[in-house]
């Protein structure tokens, strides 16, 4: 299943960025040589190249050497592909596991406040006050949780000493 997910991540990369969107426009014409795309695309060679390479590595465009020149053309097949792809991940199906799932997320029925309300604390609401939990020993937090780094204030810098020694009498 990760090899599927590997694959489609690799496609859907591929209309990730404006310049590869600006490739496929242009490609949408007809066949290119890569020397017309740069021309009209406005990046360096390279970087064309990069996005070209991306481009032909998702299966979305063909890429055919003829001497020296690269000419792109896009794949109706992989276009497809695509397409077919996008709404396979989309599509909303219901089955009893996506039930159950579903009916954890759901919210309780809550019982009424007692009799008498809310306490004065709860009508009070959050409390305000230190930006920062109190500090136990070594510096570590009082909430203590596995994933709270302790506080530690800064470094003190020890103060400056001047240059050269005291002054002689003029």
């Amino acid at each position: 299943m990760s090899e599927r997910r590997a694959e489609i991540a690799k496609i859907f990369k591929a209309f990730g960025d404006e310049t590869r969107l600006m490739a496929l426009e242009l490609l949408q014409s007809g066949e290119k040589c890569a020397c017309a795309l740069l021309a009209k695309v406005f990046v360096g060679q390279s970087t064309l190249s990069h996005h070209m390479k991306i481009l032909v590595e998702s299966g979305i465009v063909r890429a055919r050497k003829v001497g020296k020149w690269t000419y792109y053309s896009i794949n109706q097949e992989a276009s497809a592909k695509a397409i077919k792809t996008l709404i396979e991940i989309t599509e909303v199906a219901v089955t009893k596991e996506g039930e159950a799932l579903n009916a954890l997320c759901q919210e309780p029925d809550w019982e009424s406040p007692p009799r008498g309300g809310l306490s004065e604390s709860e009508k009070a609401g959050p409390r305000r006050g230190r930006s920062r939990p109190k500090q136990g020993k070594a510096g570590h937090s009082r909430l203590g949780g596995i994933f709270e780094r302790p506080y530690r204030p800064p470094p003190k810098r020890p103060a400056l000493k001047p240059k050269g020694g005291p002054k002689k009498g003029a």
